[in-house]
This record gives structure tokens, sequence and C-alpha cells, in this order.
């Protein structure tokens, strides 16, 4: 199919979780899998007061949204919110578990949170409070603002 649009809805509160959109995609029956060329996500948590977006080379749905997962460049980030600033993770592979709001990954990772930048193998990632866990290898680096480095005369 071209142009494919899906929205799923939080069940209880009528609210959209979920929207998936792809230039192509090819739904498989016999498996109840449908596979996504460039995938582009949107997650909302629960409140609906916040949200994360992701986007990929390839993508999978299984059972509709029950997992999602995506592959090749794979680009997950939060906007800002008050005064936290904004979060970008970037992989080459990662699965979203809908029933958990769970987004995992085996693989190396490089997390920018403001001005911090924390790289490390695999990860875990609440969708629904913003904590993030990494599981190995884990090194960071703190940028200070210009105006932090300054010295007092």
């Amino acid at each position: 199919m071209k142009g494919v649009t899906y929205t799923e809805y939080d069940a209880t509160t009528g609210l959209v979780h979920i929207v998936l959109k792809s230039p192509y995609s090819t739904h498989i029956p016999a498996n109840n899998m449908t596979t996504f060329l460039q995938p582009r996500i949107q997650i909302w948590s629960a409140d609906h007061q916040s949200y994360w977006t992701a986007a990929a080379d390839y993508g999978q749905g299984t059972h509709g949204t029950d997992i999602i997962t995506l592959r090749g460049h794979v680009v997950l980030h939060k906007p800002a919110e008050g005064n936290s600033p904004p979060t970008t993770i970037l992989t080459e592979h990662l699965t979203y578990t809908n029933k958990t709001k769970i987004i995992s990954t085996p693989d190396f990772i490089t997390l920018i949170h403001g001005n911090t930048r924390l790289t490390g193998t695999g990860a875990l990632i609440n969708v629904q409070t913003a904590v993030y866990q990494l599981l190995s290898n884990v090194e960071g680096v703190y940028v200070p603002d210009k105006a932090e480095t300054k010295v007092a005369p």
C-alpha cells in the first residue's frame, strides 16, 4: 500500500496513542505482520502531555502495533518540555512494546539531552516516564554553556 497512515486510540480515554506514517507498506496476513518503508511514528504518553517521535529506514509491526521494530538510521526524539531540554537517541535498531510502553535496543546508542551526550550499548526507555537506562559500556560528556565556563573576575 502507498501513503499509509495508521492511528491507534487509547481504549480508555479515546485519545490518540500512536500515529504511524509510511510512504509504502506491505501487510502479510499469515502472521499478521506489516512492513514499512521509512516509517515515521509519534507515540503519546497516557496523559497526552508528552510524546516521542521515531524515524527509521525500515519498520515492522507485529499484530498491529503490539510490537514495532525499527531498523536503519533510527532517530528517537522527545521535544523539550518546560525546563527539560529535548532528548535525541540515535541507534541502528529498536523495538517498541506497546503493552509495556518500553523501547529497547541491544545496539550501540548515542543519547543527547541538552548539554549531555551519553553513549552505550543497549538501552531501555520508558515512554511514559521518560526514564532511560543504558545497559553497558556507558560513557558520557557534559559540555557546559559558554555562560557557565566564564570565570568570575
